[in-house]
């Protein structure tokens, strides 16, 4: 092959710069040929895709204190926030969609920052009509249909 890694680095699994593939391996118990077992492994592979949601959306890669406890914690909170935003969105708004080989879950879940954009990212101003404070949200109606199939759905899981 001639090709060989450099000594104290951690490989790649794939640099499509170089054309090498530098290693794969697939431990299973299952009866599958080589192929089911590639679509079943490209399928169920979803843990990268998590690994990144709680990195970009969650701050998973922030080491926030000097102590081991709180960053355990950090990151036990993180995986917490992202298990419930699953939760809620598999409660309240996700659609099912078909599955195929390479794509097996069930359910469109969305990641955080598109939930931020979609719920939380609203036009509005701050009044005081009478001394009180007050948010003003523009008026939406396509916003407004969203919250209440968020709640309706949610009345019925209840």
């Amino acid at each position: 092959m001639g090709h060989r890694p450099a000594k104290s680095r951690q490989l790649d699994l794939f640099n499509p710069d170089d054309g090498y593939w530098e290693y794969s391996v697939v431990a299973t118990n299952k009866s599958l040929q080589l192929r089911a077992l590639y679509d079943f492994m490209n399928g169920h592979s979803v843990q990268e895709k998590i690994i990144g949601e709680l990195k970009s959306g969650f701050a998973y890669d922030v080491i926030p204190t000097n102590t081991y406890r709180a960053n355990t914690a950090w990151q036990k909170l993180n995986i917490l926030a992202h298990n419930l935003t699953t939760s809620f969105q598999l409660a309240a708004t996700s659609a099912p969609r078909p599955s195929s080989l390479h794509r097996t879950a069930r359910f469109i879940v969305r990641s955080v920052r598109s939930l931020r954009i979609q719920w939380l990212n609203k036009a509005g101003r701050i009044v005081r009509p009478s001394g009180r404070t007050v948010l003003r949200l523009a008026r939406n109606e396509a916003t407004e249909q969203s919250y209440d199939a968020i709640s309706n759905r949610l009345s019925d899981a209840a």
